[in-house]
């Protein structure tokens, strides 16, 4: 699960997905449609904001600047490899 803390100046840091040995950063990408750009070992995937998305997911083709970390799933069950 992902969540987020806080450094000592405030700022929210989020906390990556470890899974096994695979970590998984996701990042926000569109609002509507809504869409997550996930970053793991195999490289970058364009994940559907619903459930079980992460089945759903294509490669990441294309440019993006700024984008932001993802602080929380919204109770969104992407459907992720169980931890082992």
């Amino acid at each position: 699960m992902a969540s987020a803390s806080m450094n000592l100046s405030g700022v929210a840091i989020l906390s990556i997905l470890s899974l096994s040995e695979m970590t998984i950063v996701f990042y926000e990408f569109t609002q509507q449609p809504r869409y997550w750009v996930a970053h793991d070992e195999d490289g970058y995937w364009l994940v559907p904001a619903r459930e079980q998305g992460w089945h759903e997911r294509s490669p990441f083709v294309g440019h993006a600047t700024n984008l932001i970390p993802l602080l929380d799933f919204d109770g969104i069950d992407l459907g992720l490899p169980a931890l082992s």
